[in-house]
């Protein structure tokens, strides 16, 4: 257009840039800040409240395509959005690691406690019914090691017979023996058996454990007169019956520890589960063979009252089968939540003593043992 040709402009035009309150150049930044200003007025921020970054990132270029910043700005301010995405990653994926690794760690100590221990107490349960079905074997064929036993009666005389037969052998001796054993102990509830053992003046024998929170108990039982014996230390039977070596130190340090409590050097034992247990990875023969070169004699049990029954069951299971022999093991658990024990212990020891020539007596070293395997 030349100078003749703008000079020509109609009124209407030129009213137009006449009455307009601001130059059109005048609205274009002049600075650094009035620049950000614009930016700000034709950009505003992207909140991203469920969208993603890349939807954030189209967002502002798509706000950006008609505003007044450069390419270049717009270039500076993806990569800021993208430095703040990898930002972001990195802090994820740092979660997502130590996420893992906690879930791992969490994994190992469950893995060598508490699936350890879960495998004990399963183990636990199984030699628990293998006892019980022991029991009940030797209930119905009758079968228990015969021979000679010198015993001191309760009342201070001195009885011995020889060659005593199971009453299902069809041969009843004169006097009929019976032993109250009690394994696992001691526990909260070995007060309350010896208080009513003593009630009833009889004495019994317990095959106890390694439990440090009872010393008392331990010295009670020996000071009463009643028999104390082994029934390993432990009585964790992966560790005790893992091997030769780990049977022997449960064993030696059972007995040290009851002989340093009560001055008794104990040579009775019972094999947590039985002899006949199967649960043991050593040959149970060759623990037996040891314990005889020890001169330690195990016993095992021809009456069982049952575990984890009520007091009713454990007194019907014992006074139906004590008739039944000639000497009777009967077979009790004394554990802390074995109250069914000592409610049913005052009904049993009655009937014992209701019977004809029945006595109630401890193990000693001339009682001839029930073992289920010899």
């Amino acid at each position: 257009m030349s100078l003749r040709d703008s000079n020509r402009m109609d009124k209407k035009d030129q009213n137009y840039f006449l009455n307009r309150e601001e130059s059109p150049f005048e609205s274009m930044p002049k600075d650094k800040e009035d620049l950000a200003q614009a930016f700000r007025r034709s950009h505003p921020p992207v909140r991203a409240s469920s969208g993603s970054t890349e939807d954030s990132r189209e967002g502002i270029k798509e706000s950006s395509k008609g505003g007044e910043f450069g390419k270049r700005d717009r270039q500076n301010l993806q990569k800021i959005l993208q430095s703040n995405s990898i930002f972001k990653r990195i802090l994820i994926a740092q979660a997502f690691a130590i996420l893992c690794l906690t879930v791992l760690v969490s994994f190992v100590f469950y893995s060598n406690f508490g699936i350890k221990r879960q495998c004990e107490k399963m183990a636990r349960q199984i030699l628990d019914l293998q006892e019980a079905y022991n029991g009940l074997i030797l209930q119905n064929t009758g079968e228990e090691v015969v021979g000679t036993e010198s015993v001191e009666m309760t009342d201070g005389t001195d009885k011995s017979t020889k060659g005593r037969k199971t009453a299902a052998s069809g041969e009843k001796s004169d006097v009929r023996y019976v032993y109250l054993t009690f394994d696992d102990g001691p526990s909260s509830k070995t007060e309350k058996i010896l208080d009513i053992l003593d009630r009833y003046g009889v004495k019994a024998t317990f095959f106890v454990c390694g439990k440090k929170a009872y010393e008392g108990e331990y010295k009670r039982i020996v000071e009463e007169g009643h028999s104390i014996g082994m029934h390993s230390f432990s009585h964790s039977y992966g560790k005790l019956y893992a091997s030769l070596d780990s049977f022997q130190t449960d064993l030696h340090k059972l007995q040290n520890y009851i002989y340093d409590l009560t001055g008794v050097w104990t040579t009775y034992y019972r094999f947590p589960g039985g002899s006949s247990n199967t649960t043991s990875k050593v040959n149970m023969q060759e623990l037996k063979d040891y314990l005889g070169r020890e001169h330690i004699t195990y016993f095992d049990w021809n009456v069982y009252g049952g575990d984890g029954v009520s007091s009713d069951v454990i007194v019907r299971n014992v006074t139906a089968n004590i008739t039944r022999y000639d000497e009777c093991m009967i077979l009790f658990h004394d554990a802390n939540d074995k109250e069914s024990t000592v409610e049913a212990l005052p009904r049993i020891i009655e009937y014992i003593q209701s019977l004809d020539n029945t006595v109630i007596v401890p193990i000693t070293d001339k009682t001839e043992p029930v073992q289920h395997h010899k």
